[in-house]
């Protein structure tokens, strides 16, 4: 499970990574546009892999017979792709970092918030209905709770994240006394 997890870590930062796309780029040189843009094929071949390895863990994990998992793969992997390109149209109304913003800016930004979510549940209920033709609501079920755990451990990890830029040095990396080591300091003399 743990892998997994870190596999749709990885695979969400690597789609953040790539919203920005080589035409984007405002590179003075021909040679640093095509270095823009073999890193940006790079990223979405690594992108491309990480999900396969996530379909194959959720086959895995499901239990699924070699003709299941024929049916399911593809469905799956739309799911993932409609998922994906959803979250990336998303990124765009982040709530501006710095500075303060007014109520209408705030109101719109809330209003397309609203609208993403809502867009992501018409996923779901889509892909819900394609796959229950091939797996089992238990199995459904499975990988909507797969899901919801991986969606708590990345906002615990951002949390974490966020909240180590305002504590100074050493937040990101908890000392042994953090991770449950239980040696006092004459021992690590």
């Amino acid at each position: 499970m743990k892998k997994f997890i870190m596999i749709i870590a990885a695979t969400i930062i690597q789609i953040a990574a790539s919203a920005a796309t080589p035409q984007q780029c405002q590179c003075p040189t021909p040679e640093l546009q095509k270095k823009a843009e073999q890193q940006a094929q790079q990223r979405i071949k690594k992108a491309a892999e990480r999900q396969e390895h996530q379909i194959k863990f959720v086959v895995n994990m499901l239990k699924l017979d070699d003709a299941t998992a024929a049916k399911f793969t593809p469905i799956y992997r739309e799911y993932l792709k409609a998922k994906s390109n959803m979250r990336r149209a998303g990124m765009k109304n982040r709530r501006p970092q710095k500075g303060n913003i007014t109520d209408a800016e705030a109101a719109k930004i809330v209003k397309e918030r609203l609208n993403a979510s809502q867009k992501i549940l018409d996923i779901r209920e889509k892909y819900y209905n394609k796959m229950a033709k091939v797996i089992t609501p238990t199995q459904l079920l499975k990988i909507y709770d797969m899901e919801q755990n991986f969606d708590n451990k990345m906002r615990s990890m951002w949390g974490n994240r966020t909240q180590g830029k305002h504590q100074g040095a050493g937040a990101h990396h908890p000392g042994p006394h953090r991770q449950g080591n239980k040696r006092t300091a004459q021992q690590e003399k």
